[in-house]
């Protein structure tokens, strides 16, 4: 089928979490025989990138099958294709499909805070441009269920994320100097600057703790993260700075630990963190959400719960001195991900979504 993702555009190789969303949703489905279209300035080398002009969004609604978007914080002009006054010019065959990341409620970026009577507004003018959507995937439970009681639509689906179990191994050569089951922990954080729901303040705390007590354990800091921290950092804090989605496999291979701890309880989202570290044989160590419940829940993958930089160090030493469960729950990760949460899972289960909304629109026709 021929797919038009308005607002899929990306740098490449992408190092954030919705490019590399973007990235692997085109790639999987492109590998299964369909074309993408996206606008410029998209980078990915896997789409036919238009020019972001009236032109060329008009030639590319009328040239797909489905309409793919992808909500953000707030509106976009993506969502703005099935605005009243738009949505007219959109085929009646063509289905529209809107990916849901986030809380439709949750502002998590430091860079644009919305108080109660935006987030208000925005949420009415996102009810007006779901009546054109034939069907929502929303990565959590709660995201899934305001798409279908607050936006109206009908055909809402959960779809948590995933990782690519061929790139993201545990065999994968690791960076030089980083050694997985050596004397130290290696525990990874991947944060970022411009996030304001990362738990900034329990890793700067583990730190300092790690280095009063002086204990074996690294703590590998990765992403745009450092104006977080005083200089001079902890001394077992290893600071990578961003990494480049092709490399980080890399980075995880090397590491026993992956830490997805948040400031907030955070039901409003699907770390992809969590699934590349289980991809690589990292065992998780998250805070209480709903979504790393569901994943994590009685398969013996990881751990989950309300942590102080004491329970997470005492938690840390007790992985390192039992590595008979450390290895045990990286080989469960790493099974979970191969037969549950791949991005190829994900693409088929999209892949029916969408065909069914298709047939649902020729059937009125």
């Amino acid at each position: 089928m021929n797919i038009f993702f308005p607002n899929a555009s990306i740098s490449y190789p992408p190092a954030v979490g919705p490019h590399i969303h973007h990235y692997q949703f085109v790639k999987t489905l492109t590998e299964r025989g369909h074309h993408f279209a996206t606008l410029q300035p998209d980078e990915n080398p896997l789409s036919n990138v238009l020019p972001k002009s009236p032109l060329s969004v008009l030639k590319a609604v009328r040239w797909a099958d489905v309409i793919y978007c992808r909500t953000n914080e707030g509106l976009n002009a993506a969502t703005a294709l099935t605005g009243p006054l738009r949505r007219w010019l959109i085929p009646r065959r063509c289905a529209v499909i809107w990916q849901l990341d986030l809380d439709i409620r949750l502002t998590v970026s430091m860079l644009r805070r919305r108080d109660e009577r935006q987030i208000a507004a925005d949420e009415r003018i996102l009810c007006q441009r779901a009546r054109r959507v034939d069907a929502a995937i929303g990565v959590t439970q709660l995201i899934t269920e305001r798409a279908r009681h607050i936006l109206g639509v009908q055909h809402a689906y959960l779809i948590q994320n995933g990782s690519d179990p061929e790139m993201f191994r545990p065999d994968v050569p690791p960076v030089d100097g980083m050694q997985r089951r050596g004397s130290r922990v290696q525990v990874a954080w991947i944060g970022s600057a411009v996030n304001a729901i990362h738990d900034v303040e329990l890793i700067h705390d583990l730190c300092r703790l790690i280095d009063q007590q002086n204990l074996p354990i690294d703590v590998h800091v990765i992403g745009q993260t450092e104006e977080h921290f005083a200089h001079p950092y902890p001394k077992c804090m290893v600071m990578h700075g961003p990494v480049a989605y092709p490399k980080l496999p890399a980075y995880l291979s090397g590491m026993d630990v992956g830490l997805a701890v948040y400031n907030i309880r955070y039901d409003g989202g699907s770390p992809l963190k969590l699934f590349d570290y289980l991809a690589s044989g990292c065992v998780p160590i998250c805070s209480p959400c709903q979504p790393m419940e569901e994943v994590l829940s009685g398969a013996e993958v990881g751990f989950i719960k309300s942590w102080t930089a004491s329970t997470l160090a005492d938690q840390l030493m007790q992985l390192r001195s039992d590595r008979a469960q450390l290895d045990r729950m990286s080989r469960n990760g790493r099974r979970l991900i191969e037969h549950t949460y791949s991005w190829q899972r994900i693409a088929e289960r999209t892949e029916v979504i969408m065909q069914e909304a298709i047939e649902r629109r020729a059937k009125r026709q």
